[in-house]
Order: C-alpha cells, then sequence, then structure tokens
C-alpha cells in the first residue's frame, strides 16, 4: 500500500480518534478505581466500632423481601393482622414478632394501660397462647386456647399477691 496524502491524513484522523477514546477509557477505569479505593476505605473505616449507648425509639427487623418481621420499640406499632394495621388497647413497650406475611404472630410487652403480655397469636390475630398479667392491686394471670369454633379460657382474677 502507498502512502499518499490523503491515506496519511486519514491515518492521523484516526490515530486522533483512537487517542480520544483511549483517554475516555482510561479517565473510566481511574474513576471507578477511585470509587471502589474510597468505598472500602469508608467501609473499612467504621468497621470494630463499638457504640456504648444506642438511643432510638423502634428498631424494625426486615427479611430478605422487605418484609417486616420484628420491631422492638417504646412505642410498637399496632398489630398488622390480615394486611391491616389495628391500633393496640394501649401503647406498649416491646418485642413483637411477624409471620412471613408482616402479620403478628408472638409478642412480648408491657402496655399502658397496666398489663404485661406474652402472647402468640394464631392467623387472623386470634390470641392462641396467652399470658397477662395486669399491674395493678389485683392480679390477672390467663391462659386461653381458641382450638377453631371451642372456646376454653382458664384465668385467676383478682389473685392475691403471695409473700406481700
Amino acid at each position: 500500500m502507498e502512502l499518499n496524502q490523503s491515506n496519511f491524513e486519514a491515518l492521523q484522523q484516526r490515530t486522533a480518534k483512537l487517542e480520544r477514546r483511549l483517554k475516555l477509557i482510561n479517565l473510566f477505569w481511574i474513576l471507578i478505581f477511585g470509587v471502589l479505593f474510597t468505598s472500602a476505605w469508608s467501609m473499612n473505616k467504621y468497621s470494630g466500632e463499638v457504640i456504648d449507648n444506642l438511643r432510638v425509639r423502634l428498631i424494625t427487623v426486615l427479611d430478605e423481601k422487605g418484609t417486616e418481621r420484628m420491631y422492638i420499640g417504646s412505642p410498637v406499632p399496632g398489630p398488622m393482622t390480615n394486611g391491616k394495621r389495628v391500633p393496640r388497647v394501649s401503647p406498649a413497650t416491646g418485642i413483637i414478632i411477624n409471620d412471613l406475611a408482616g402479620n403478628e404472630r408472638s409478642g412480648w410487652g408491657f402496655l399502658d394501660n397496666g398489663r404485661q403480655n406474652l402472647c402468640f397469636d394464631g392467623e387472623g390475630g386470634a390470641e392462641i397462647v396467652p399470658l397477662l398479667v395486669e399491674l395493678r392491686k389485683e392480679y390477672n394471670l390467663g391462659n386461653m386456647v381458641y382450638p377453631k369454633k371451642n372456646y376454653s379460657r382458664s384465668n385467676c382474677n383478682k389473685c392475691e399477691r403471695q409473700g406481700s
């Protein structure tokens, strides 16, 4: 191939175009490595740090799908039943555990109305195994069972505090 003026100019143009592309590619890689380095440095900066006192009102634990599976708080939100949030009898401080759909299935709490509650719920919000204690003059200790349509309840209303 004979190198004449027009071929030489075409090669110069192609070379200049390739040099511009190479500069852009180099700039791109510098930016990528800069972002990766900065990210790695910032993540490493906080690893191992101990926080002596974490003050929050509510911690919500999500599963990998984003469903709210547990609450630890004061107050905890009202129970989710069949996908609908309903109000609690009284504001509560405690730990709530939800099922795969986000419906409340278990909880341990202290309610502002004086009640302590440890409960395992069935589908639809039915209290299957509740343990209730009223923090008033009288104590109310209950155990309820809800097998389908039958209902039985054993409890001790106004039991005397022992040892006081």
